[in-house]
């Protein structure tokens, strides 16, 4: 068995399909169906089912790809800490993030690492919150956005993200800076999905009041239309690009959800991951992004 072979495996389990899998990896299609086929003869294991609707992990398969991506894992660290010691930071760091992080926070980040270390390749990986910590604990990523706080993972802080009330342009309260949960109680309200509904759900727990639920969303720009159409008010992270005809206002009593990136270990994270948790530290500490810091 090799490392390719393992590169292999986990491309084909992460695209589904052996021609997308040689395709990131630079190799045929027939290429990596006999990288497969010599694990698996070597192995004595199946590995993959396929049939006409795709590739799936055997149960056998499922088993061993915690082990494999363990392995990769380890060999990435092993060339950066090289690279280290020649004075170069070089490697791929594979970053999970959900959407508003994506659109608002991450670029600016990204920008000044890659500015800095230009040999080190970024894939990133977006989802929701679960999604996020279930990545890093099983290391389909290096690291990722999460909230705070979390027991599972090794948490960097970065910053505090304030939720708003979002409303129509029309809207009676369209104009005020701050709105008591209790005005809103009874409005049509668009809930927001993806992790949202918990931070939601406990302001209107503080009133002892439910929200006139009408719809369920998961994704911000629908959202943002939604309100813009008159069909109800949200209540969003304050992250969320805000277009025009929308406007926002915020809550009273404040709230806030607490981002930071975490990782599985941060004294066996990879040199690169670790430059790149500096980087997000500094980048949020020169106020680059008008949100809140720890």
């Amino acid at each position: 068995m090799t490392l390719l072979q393992f590169e292999i495996f986990q491309a084909v389990v992460e695209t589904g399909s052996f021609t997308k899998a040689g395709e990131i990896l630079g190799l045929t299609q027939s290429a990596v169906s006999h990288a497969i086929a010599a694990l698996e003869s070597e192995f004595g294991l199946s590995l993959l089912n396929r049939n006409r609707t795709g590739i799936f992990l055997t149960e056998t398969g499922e088993k061993l790809l915690f082990n494999i991506r363990e392995i990769l894992n380890h060999a990435e660290q092993i060339k950066q800490k090289v690279s280290e010691m020649q004075g170069i930071i070089t490697g791929t760091i594979r970053i999970g993030c959900f959407s508003t992080v994506a659109a608002k926070l991450l670029p600016g980040i990204l920008k000044q690492f890659s500015s800095n270390y230009p040999a080190v390749q970024i894939q990133l990986l977006e989802g929701s919150y679960t999604e996020m910590e279930k990545w890093i604990a099983s290391g389909i990523v290096d690291l990722g956005f999460v909230l705070l706080p979390n027991k599972e993972l090794e948490v960097t802080p970065l910053i505090q993200d304030e939720y708003v009330v979002l409303l129509p342009e029309n809207h009676r309260l369209k104009g005020r800076s701050f709105i008591q949960i209790d005005e809103i109680a009874h409005e049509p309200f668009i809930m927001p999905l993806a992790g949202c509904e918990m931070f939601v759900n406990k302001a209107f727990k503080q009133i002892k009041a439910k929200p006139n639920v009408l719809f369920e969303v998961e994704h911000s720009n629908t959202i943002l239309a939604m309100v813009k159409n008159g069909l109800g008010i949200s209540i969003v992270p304050e992250l969320i690009f805000q277009p025009p005809g929308v406007f926002t206002a915020s809550l009273k009593p404040k709230l806030f959800r607490k981002i930071g990136l975490g990782v599985r270990s941060a004294q066996s994270a990879a040199p690169a991951t670790k430059i790149f948790i500096t980087t997000a530290k500094n980048w949020v500490k020169r106020g680059v992004i008008n949100v809140g810091e720890f």
